[in-house]
C-alpha cells in the first residue's frame, strides 16, 4: 500500500488534534474539545487540551493508499519535539494551522521557516470561521498570504468550498499545481469546508 504522510503544524490553539479527528473520525466537534479528547494520547494532554508528543491517525483512502497524519505539538515549549516529528516523520506534505481568530503569530512564522528549510510542500487551511469575526478573518487572510507570497515566491490560491462541486475530481482542481500554495478555510465545529477539504 501506499502511505501518504501528512504532517499537521501550528500554533497552539489552532485546532490541529480537533481537524486532524474530525477528518479521520468524521465526526464534528462541540466546540469544547470533543473531537481532539478522541485522538489525545496522555492525561495531561487530556487535561490541558494542548498537545504535547507526537502521535500518528490513519485514514484509508482506498484498496492501494493510506493517509498517516502527524499530529505535531504547537506550543512553542515543544518546538524541538515538532521538528523531531516533522523532520523523522518523514513527511510528503505539511497542512499549516492558523486559527483564523488569532492571526498569524510567531509560532506560525517558525513553522513556516522550518517547512521552508525542508522544502515541504504545504497547505494553509485557516481554522474557527465559525468564532472569527469577518473583519479578523479578512485580516488573517491577508496577512498569511503576504507572507507565503514574500518567503516562497508563489501565489496563495484560496479553495472556496461555495464554488466546487464536492463530487468535482481533484485533476479538476489542479489541486498539485506547484505555482501556488493552495489554502482552505473550515470550522470543525458547523462543518463549513470541512467535507471539500477532507475530500
Amino acid at each position: 500500500m501506499e502511505e501518504i504522510r501528512v504532517a499537521v503544524l501550528g500554533n497552539v490553539d489552532s485546532a490541529k488534534s480537533t481537524l486532524i479527528s474530525t477528518i479521520t473520525n468524521k465526526i464534528l466537534d462541540d466546540g469544547r474539545g470533543l473531537a481532539r479528547s478522541k485522538i489525545f494520547k496522555h492525561k495531561h494532554e487530556k487535561e490541558t487540551g494542548r498537545t504535547s508528543s507526537i502521535s500518528f491517525r490513519y485514514m484509508k483512502i482506498n484498496d492501494k493508499k493510506y493517509i498517516t497524519f502527524i499530529d505535531l505539538a504547537g506550543h512553542e515549549k515543544y518546538f524541538k519535539t515538532t521538528i523531531h516529528g516533522l523532520n523523522g516523520g518523514l513527511a510528503d506534505y505539511a497542512i499549516l494551522l492558523i486559527g483564523a481568530n488569532m492571526g498569524v503569530l510567531r509560532m506560525t512564522r517558525e513553522h513556516l521557516g522550518v517547512i521552508k528549510a525542508l522544502k515541504i510542500p504545504f497547505y494553509i487551511v485557516l481554522t474557527k470561521l465559525d468564532i472569527c469575526p469577518s473583519n479578523v478573518l479578512e485580516r488573517t487572510t491577508n496577512e498569511i498570504t503576504r507572507l507565503v507570497e514574500r518567503n516562497f515566491n508563489k501565489k496563495v490560491q484560496f479553495m472556496d468550498h461555495k464554488d466546487v462541486d464536492i463530487s468535482q475530481k481533484l485533476e479538476d482542481l489542479n489541486i498539485n499545481d506547484e505555482k501556488s500554495i493552495k489554502m482552505f478555510k473550515l470550522s470543525n465545529v458547523t462543518g463549513e469546508g470541512l467535507d471539500f477539504f477532507r475530500n
